[in-house]
């Protein structure tokens, strides 16, 4: 008799602290399901984890590609221009020559900066990638905690939320896509001998 009243108070006394959090985590189901992004987390821990990550995704997908095709177009050119070069040599053109070799310098030059720059830009796109990822992630670890709650008063805003997720996954695929790509071309311009 004597546990039995102790644990009546207790049990109010639990309950009186219980229905507060409760309200608190419907308002921020509620309020999470009408946002997007990283406000369509309704966990605080969560959701300051994905505003540092789509920080570190913002700042690393910047400036990430490298063009294929203009480097193409200048080892086609230097091609050209050392070709003319030896068609000059061998008819003893000795005027030609200084303006193909200043002309073959300056592409092979270009060609320089533009593969230096591609190893940079290599870091760059696998940060990107990277962050994209552990954005993924992280969207992905939310919708399973969501899926996971049992509160009735919580189900109206799940389907919500699970959607929103879903259609975000969607959206960032292409964005990956373009960065894997990008890397792609880098590796590719940064392998060039010439």
């Amino acid at each position: 008799m004597y546990l039995r009243f102790i644990t009546g108070p207790a049990f109010v006394y639990a309950l009186c602290f219980a229905a507060p959090a409760l309200a608190d985590k419907v308002d921020d189901f509620r309020t999470a399901a009408s946002k997007s992004g990283c406000d369509a987390i309704p966990y605080t821990s969560e959701w300051r984890d994905c505003g540092t990550r789509r920080d570190a995704k913002e700042r690393s997908c910047k400036d990430f590609g490298c063009s294929r095709g203009e480097v193409e177009k200048l080892l086609e050119r230097l091609k050209e221009k050392r070709q003319n070069l030896a068609d000059a040599k061998s008819r003893n053109n000795e005027a030609a020559v200084p303006d193909l070799e200043r002309a073959i310098a300056t592409i092979e030059e270009d060609l320089k900066t533009r593969k230096d720059e591609a190893y940079r830009r290599i870091r760059t796109c696998d940060e990107c990638i990277a962050a994209r990822k552990a954005v993924q992630k992280l969207f992905a670890d939310v919708k399973a905690m969501v899926q996971g709650e049992a509160d009735p008063l919580l189900q109206p805003y799940i389907e919500k939320l699970v959607a929103h997720y879903d259609k975000g996954a969607a959206e960032h695929v292409k964005p990956l896509e373009e960065v894997v790509q990008a890397l792609d071309n880098c590796k590719w311009v940064s392998s060039v001998s010439y």
